[in-house]
């Protein structure tokens, strides 16, 4: 029989890596040469998907909570399982959800976004601050250039506290263009305890905040808690 040191060193020279460091156990008895190449391969995959969701749950920074089932009427229950299908996120769409404080619209958006990461989609969480910095500082700071990679490379991106407090004509400018760069091949998740018919008095420029309120409507799944 081949050493399994050898064997190791062949999986290193591959790239196996699972294999090679030990992860996959290579003595399985009764198995014929196929089922054995099969398991073998299956394991390496499916230990490189591990480490892929896990990578991509670092990279995300989604918060750590859990979504708690709450007395909902059938539509909500049902536009929450039909997010949960990730339909969305194939068609390019975007989910607002609005509510209170402490209704769980963050910790909804973390369940839905970790079923995307586990079906390999790449997201990105920050707070509306730190998108509009990403999207004004990324060619001067490089914790922001970093940030604005991410946004670039996310399938979906998650803000949060969206308009929680008012903006100045500057950052709706600036906001503006941005998501609608953005939104042009990926999802957008926006998070706001202020109900979408209420945005408008978050800024004086009442024009473009219409306009950014009806390009960002258009085809979204809108979730009320």
């Amino acid at each position: 029989m081949q050493d399994i040191k050898e064997i190791r060193e062949m999986a290193k020279k591959l790239f196996l890596h699972n294999i090679a460091n030990g992860q996959i156990r290579l003595k399985e008895e009764h198995m014929s040469n196929l089922e054995y190449l099969e398991y073998i391969l299956g394991e390496e995959l499916r230990i490189r998907k591990l480490n892929r969701i896990k990578q991509y749950k670092k990279k995300s920074s989604l918060p750590d909570i859990k979504w708690k089932i709450r007395k909902k009427d059938d539509g909500s229950r049902w536009q929450i399982d039909e997010m949960m299908k990730l339909k969305f996120v194939k068609e390019e769409s975007n989910i607002i959800i609005t509510g209170n404080c402490q209704t769980g619209k963050t910790a909804l958006a973390v369940m839905i976004c970790t079923k995307a990461i586990e079906n390999g989609s790449m997201v990105k969480y920050l707070w509306l601050d730190d998108f509009i910095g990403a999207c004004r500082l990324s060619g001067k700071v490089k914790k922001y250039a970093s940030v604005y990679k991410q946004l670039t490379d996310a399938d979906i991106i998650v803000i949060d506290d969206f308009l929680y407090s008012d903006v100045s004509r500057e950052d709706l400018n600036l906001l503006y263009k941005s998501l609608m760069f953005f939104n042009e091949s990926r999802s957008i998740i926006l998070i706001s305890n202020r109900s979408i018919h209420n945005w408008e008095s978050a800024t004086d420029d009442k024009h473009l905040m219409k306009t950014l309120v009806d390009r960002i409507k258009n085809g979204s799944h809108i979730i009320m808690l």
